[in-house]
């Protein structure tokens, strides 16, 4: 099973809430029938992404098997604090709140996090195994 990295997953996460967070502010604020809204949701997306790739670069610089495990873990805890706050502030307002709807996004917010995970890559000039990288297939 592989493992976690606790300091992979916490820098992943903040700058996966550095990108989210402002975009998921701007989508809430935005009308309903904006294009800011699609536009939002598209960052908070790509956010998710960025956060999985740093946590998986973190992980590499100690245990690469590691990366995608921290990368799932760097996009279920973004989104997790972010529908926290989303929740409290939908029931402050009297807002519904789609209680079925969470697992599922948090489902794609952690691929989208491992996705970005299995796009970081070792430093160039070594893979998993340590050895200098050779060209395949000339």
């Amino acid at each position: 099973m592989a493992s976690i990295d606790g300091l992979a997953v916490r820098q992943g996460t903040l700058t996966a809430l550095s990108i989210v967070i402002p975009a998921a502010v701007v989508g809430e604020l935005a009308p309903d029938e904006s294009a800011l809204r699609g536009l939002s949701t598209v960052v908070v997306l790509v956010g998710f992404a960025v956060g999985g790739r740093i946590a998986g670069q973190w992980a590499l610089r100690t245990d690469a098997t590691a990366r995608l495990a921290s990368g799932l873990a760097t996009g279920a805890a973004a989104y997790a604090v972010v529908q926290v706050v989303g929740i409290i502030l939908r029931l402050a307002r009297s807002a519904p709140v789609s209680w079925l709807g969470i697992p599922v996004a948090m489902l794609l917010a952690a691929s989208i996090g491992m996705a970005g995970a299995w796009s970081a890559r070792a430093p160039q000039g070594a893979n998993d195994a340590g050895h200098e990288d050779e060209d395949v297939g000339e």
